[in-house]
C-alpha cells in the first residue's frame, strides 16, 4: 500500500510541476522551475521535521516532493544560459539560495 501511495503522490507532484513549468515562458528566469524547487524544498524539510514519525512520510517525501522538485533541470537550464551570465548567476543563486531558506523556514515553523 506504501508503493501506492508513493506513487499516487509522485503524480500529484509531477502534475504541480508541470502546471508550474507554464511560468517559465513568461520571463527570463525558468520561474516555474524555481517555484517546483523551492516548493519541495520547504515540504521536505517541513515534513521531515513535524511529520517525522508518521507512516505516510515517504509519501511526501519520495512521492509529492521526488515528483515536484527537479534539480536536474536546474543543470540544464543553467547551461541553457551560459552566454547570458547575469542570467545564470542570478538563478543560480536565488535556486541555492532561496533552498537555504526553505530549509530554516521548514524546520522552523
Amino acid at each position: 500500500m506504501l508503493l501506492v501511495g508513493i506513487a499516487v503522490f509522485a503524480g500529484l507532484g509531477a502534475m504541480g510541476r508541470y502546471y508550474l513549468s507554464g511560468l517559465n515562458q513568461k520571463v527570463n528566469l525558468p520561474l516555474g522551475t524555481l517555484l517546483a524547487n523551492l516548493l519541495a524544498t520547504f515540504v521536505l524539510a517541513y515534513a521531515s521535521k513535524q511529520l517525522s514519525s508518521a507512516s505516510y512520510l515517504p509519501m511526501l517525501t519520495v512521492g509529492l516532493v521526488g515528483g515536484l522538485g527537479t534539480y536536474s533541470s536546474v543543470q540544464v537550464e543553467l547551461s541553457n544560459r551560459s552566454d547570458h551570465h547575469k542570467q545564470v548567476i542570478t538563478y543560480f543563486l536565488l535556486t541555492y539560495l532561496g533552498g537555504l531558506l526553505m530549509i530554516f523556514l521548514g524546520f522552523s515553523l
